[in-house]
């Protein structure tokens, strides 16, 4: 019969729990270090960018009314309710 107090301590409730928040951080800094994600960050960051380059700001609402009509959005996707979602 084991008794509680006699487990190692690697064996134990804490113990357990410790490990696996070591290969949780483990897999997580792994994963957040990937090339490829960098590369998708960068990616989004630039596209962002480039939308804030082509759209006029501090303009009133009824502006982006007017010039970014649903009907006909540029590149596709930028409409007066796509930018007007960013404040």
């Amino acid at each position: 019969r084991i008794q509680s107090g006699s487990l190692p301590p690697d064996l134990t409730l804490a113990g357990v729990a410790k490990s696996e928040a070591k290969l949780l951080l483990k897999r997580t800094t792994r994963r957040l270090a990937s090339l490829p994600l960098a590369i998708g960050e960068l990616s989004v960051i630039a596209a962002l960018c480039a939308v804030g380059t082509i759209v006029e700001q501090g303009k009133a609402p009824k502006y982006y009314f007017e010039t970014y009509p649903m009907e006909s959005p540029i590149l596709g996707f930028i409409d007066y309710d796509f930018i007007l979602s960013f404040g």
